[in-house]
């Protein structure tokens, strides 16, 4: 908790010392847009150094340059930049795949009357949630469609999931 609330060295070394405008973390994910009148691999350098020398280890694996005209992940995301300017951001292909498992597993729940409709408006609200936060319109659109197939009811109402007597 206190990467997210507090700036580290490493943020003020960014911030001040090298002095990116555009630069920024969540928990122990960093990411900084070089401006093009600087060398990215010379920035990467003195942060990676600064990094040790607090005893942090920088993962040169995980660790990319990326030019902002490609697509790049961050946090799990993926983000594009069109050529207007216009940023696309879409969530993580793999969390449908986890959805879909998780509405399969409800439903047999929900039949076998281990958990209540309450419990599953609580579960699934969360994963259509995520999706909304993203530029994933079709992918809440399947899993939605996907719901319905499975319960019989659109998942959007919260009136759907009152109990049946």
């Amino acid at each position: 908790m206190e990467m997210v609330s507090l700036p580290s060295p490493v943020d003020n070394f960014i911030k001040c010392q090298l002095s990116m405008k555009h630069a920024g973390h969540y928990m122990d994910d960093y990411y900084v847009i070089v401006p093009p009148d600087r060398d990215p691999f010379d920035i990467l350098a003195k942060i990676t150094e600064k990094a040790r020398s607090i005893g942090l280890t920088v993962s040169q694996k995980k660790t990319q340059i990326r030019p902002l005209t490609k697509p790049f992940k961050y946090c799990k995301a993926k983000y594009t930049l069109t050529e207007t300017g216009r940023v696309i951001v879409n969530g993580n292909r793999d969390s449908v795949k986890r959805a879909r498992r998780k509405f399969k597993y409800f439903h047999g729940q929900v039949e076998s009357g281990e958990m209540s409709l309450e419990d599953l408006r609580q579960a699934v609200q969360p994963t259509f949630a995520y999706f909304d936060k993203y530029n994933d319109h079709g992918r809440v659109l399947r899993l939605r469609r996907m719901f319905y197939a499975l319960f019989g009811f659109s998942a959007e109402d919260k009136e759907n999931f009152k109990e049946v007597a």
